[in-house]
């Protein structure tokens, strides 16, 4: 339990604080415990480090996973869709999660910096394998021009990530409940999506089906 919760704190203050900012002392005064108290779990902070940010890609990558598994029967529209719902919406609920996350990938510890890369591209070869397979789908169905699958997964990540972005801003600057805040958010990334959506169909009307 202690281990846990020394890895739930540690996931608080590198999201906060970063990687240099963060102290065992000041994880240990989070716990409740005496900083020696730490060696009986962890080596030393790269070691929490490493620790938390395995952990936290690991629950995302399964997260994506699983979301992936559930819409096999689903048109691929709503496929497409629904990855980019539940990405952003456990983006929402797991926000310390994924600052902590980005932060590790845009500003690794220089002397862990290769570990996090190899975890990032692994992260990013499986959420490109998913898109692929949907875009090639789209394609194959006519739904959409054929055109380079690189480009299409590109401008879905521009539109994940600008959401993604929002979320945590608009969700600090209006001091929204979660009911409210879920509900801006619903309704914002439809109308994004029917634009995007549209834009890409070969039947300009199609974006308005979802």
């Amino acid at each position: 339990m202690t281990a846990q919760k020394i890895k739930q704190v540690s996931l608080n203050l590198f999201a906060e604080k970063g990687f240099e900012g963060t102290s065992l002392s000041g994880i240990a005064k989070g716990v409740g415990i005496k900083k020696p108290s730490i060696y009986a779990h962890f080596i030393n902070k790269d070691d929490i480090y490493l620790a938390v940010f395995e952990e936290v890609f690991s629950k995302y990558v399964h997260a994506i996973t699983e979301a992936y598994e559930e819409i096999q029967s689903r048109p691929v529209e709503e496929k497409i869709y629904h990855l980019l719902h539940t990405t952003c919406k456990y983006s929402s609920q797991h926000q310390a999660s994924i600052v902590m996350f980005k932060r590790a990938i845009l500003f690794p510890p220089p002397h862990l910096k290769e570990i996090i890369q190899k975890k990032a591209l692994e992260f990013e070869k499986k959420q490109e394998e998913i898109l692929s397979q949907l875009f090639t789908e789209a394609i194959e169905k006519g739904m959409i021009a054929k055109q380079p699958i690189e480009q299409l997964i590109s401008s879905y990540f521009c539109i994940l990530d600008g959401n993604v972005f929002h979320l945590f801003f608009y969700k600090e600057h209006q001091k929204l409940d979660n009911e409210a805040h879920e509900a801006h958010n619903q309704e914002r990334m439809m109308n994004i999506w029917k634009i995007y959506w549209q834009g890409l169909c070969v039947d300009k009307e199609a974006g308005l089906r979802l």
